[in-house]
């Protein structure tokens, strides 16, 4: 299936469909956004977006499922998303009548924002713009992808939002539902973390003046980050206990993203000392972090996957380097953008040192800070992010 040609049809992208979710449940995740992005491009071609008579439903509902999928899979990977154009009149129908299909297209519009603020913070940051132009800019479409999940979220009833369980999920049926109400759940909080993900990385830190009414922007997106964390590790358990098998590998994505997100807030929680704020529910939010790396670590013995065994390695000694900061060891988060002076202040090559990618913000280094400096002196705090080639 080389040729564009002979997938240039419905029965066509419904099999570029099929073949990209074949490629994510044996984790080859860059192969399958590459499917996804060329059926945007051949369902593009086609003008099935331009084209509702003559193709029918059917065509809205798979180009919508391609262009869901491949966001997604860019957020994930940190790429540029395909801009194909979306927009029929059969979407505009199902956005008046259904509404979880109206939150599913609101998640793409988001997945799209927040793809384009990460590719601008990314370019200011490759081209040494890290302290002027384009900050306020992002502050300001933080606050307005905040909001709009906001207004997402109170356009379904509350009772909605409870997340299913796993009692009474005995035919297929009943488990397709529960899974897709708890993945659209998901991805609700999963993009709620991502749109905060750079006040918790500092990445906008040094583009602002410090005036109290940025630290308070600063503290409200740490806490919804965890917020969010917690909701994403809740249903990811849940969606485990329906789903043992590796399908569905996307979720071990997302649980990562949010177990990382957690503990990196617990990490600089520690800081603060009495002040943490987070410290009553560390007990909880550990334990539900225990289960996650279990389950990963099962999933991939089960099923020989190497990918799984190394991520639960890499979570388990994340859990160790927060139990020290508990202690009150210092830790710093950076990466290799920072000035080289600034990195040997901080920490030395060879001491306990923990490494993991972020989509678009690059490799991300936790070291143990020198025991030298003194307490007044150190804290958990981010050098800037930069050149990137994320593979979480």
């Amino acid at each position: 299936m080389s040729q564009d040609s002979l997938v240039a049809s419905l029965d066509g992208l419904e099999t570029l469909l099929l073949q990209s979710r074949y490629h994510i449940s044996v984790g080859q995740m860059d192969t399958a956004r590459l499917i996804f992005k060329r059926a945007s491009h051949i369902a593009h071609l086609m003008k099935v977006h331009q084209q509702d008579e003559l193709f029918g439903p059917r065509a809205e509902s798979l180009l919508f499922q391609i262009l869901y999928s491949e966001r997604f899979m860019s957020l994930m990977l940190g790429q540029p998303f395909s801009a194909i154009d979306q927009t029929s009149a059969a979407q505009n129908e199902v956005l008046q009548s259904v509404t979880p299909q109206i939150l599913e297209r609101i998640h793409v519009t988001i997945s799209e924002r927040i793809i384009a603020r990460n590719l601008h913070i990314q370019h200011a940051h490759r081209h040494g713009n890290i302290r002027n132009g384009g900050a306020t800019q992002d502050q300001e479409e933080i606050e307005s992808l905040d909001r709009d999940l906001k207004n997402a979220a109170r356009a379904l009833p509350t009772t909605w939002w409870i997340p299913p369980t796993t009692e009474g999920a005995e035919t297929e049926a009943s488990i397709m539902d529960r899974t897709a109400k708890l993945l659209l759940q998901s991805h609700q909080y999963y993009l709620l973390i991502l749109v905060h993900q750079p006040y918790l990385l500092g990445v906008l830190r040094w583009n602002a003046s410090q005036t109290q009414r940025n630290s308070i922007d600063q503290i409200y997106s740490k806490m919804a980050i965890v917020s969010a964390s917690r909701e994403v590790l809740a249903r990811y358990l849940i969606l485990r206990k329906l789903h043992e098998s590796p399908s569905y590998r996307g979720l071990d994505d997302k649980a990562l993203t949010a177990t990382f997100a957690l503990l990196l807030s617990h990490l600089e929680g520690h800081t603060l000392g009495s002040a943490n704020l987070l410290e009553h529910q560390r007990p909880q939010d550990l334990g539900i972090i225990d289960c996650v790396i279990g389950c990963i670590d099962n999933l991939s013995r089960r099923n020989q996957d190497s990918q799984g065994s190394d991520r639960a390695k890499l979570l388990r000694r994340f859990v160790e380097i927060e139990a020290d900061a508990a202690e009150g060891d210092k830790y710093i988060l950076c990466n290799d953008a920072a000035p080289d002076d600034t990195r040997m202040n901080h920490s030395v090559r060879g001491q306990s040192h923990l490494e993991f990618d972020i989509p678009y913000f690059g490799t991300m280094h936790i070291v143990h800070q020198a025991s030298t400096r003194s307490d007044r002196d150190v804290e958990f705090s981010t050098i800037s992010m930069s050149n990137i080639a994320p593979e979480l």
